[in-house]
């Protein structure tokens, strides 16, 4: 194959993105997993799955499928979603320090817990 001018600068080019692209790889380090994400349904005035094992770092996301307000409330007070509205959604990451029991403020026989292993 012959090559002419205009190919010249189009091979040097991809063989430039080609050594970019291999100087960001990194060599011998394992990138740290950004963790699990679950989920928790708020349906009929409950939470499903009421209890959650989950590991630091990981995400929990509660989405409410009811069609009234609820809340995510750590019993201890030391976490909280505010109000969360019909079809709305909360997240939060988890540290070692957010097991235990949760409930609903508008609701309190709702009751849930996350578990961190």
């Amino acid at each position: 194959m012959r090559i002419t001018k205009w190919m010249r600068p189009w091979g040097i080019a991809v063989v430039m993105i080609a050594v970019l692209a291999a100087a960001m790889v990194p060599t011998g380090a394992n990138p740290k997993p950004d963790g699990v994400r679950h989920r928790v349904n708020i349906q009929r005035f409950t939470f499903e799955p009421a209890s959650l094992v989950v590991a630091p770092g990981d995400t929990v996301v509660w989405v409410n499928l009811d069609i009234v307000p609820h809340t995510i409330t750590a019993t201890d007070e030391s976490w909280d979603s505010q109000t969360l509205q019909a079809n709305g959604a909360w997240e939060m990451r988890v540290t070692e320090a957010m097991t235990g029991d949760y409930f609903c403020r508008f609701h309190p026989t709702m009751v849930g817990q996350v578990k961190v292993k």
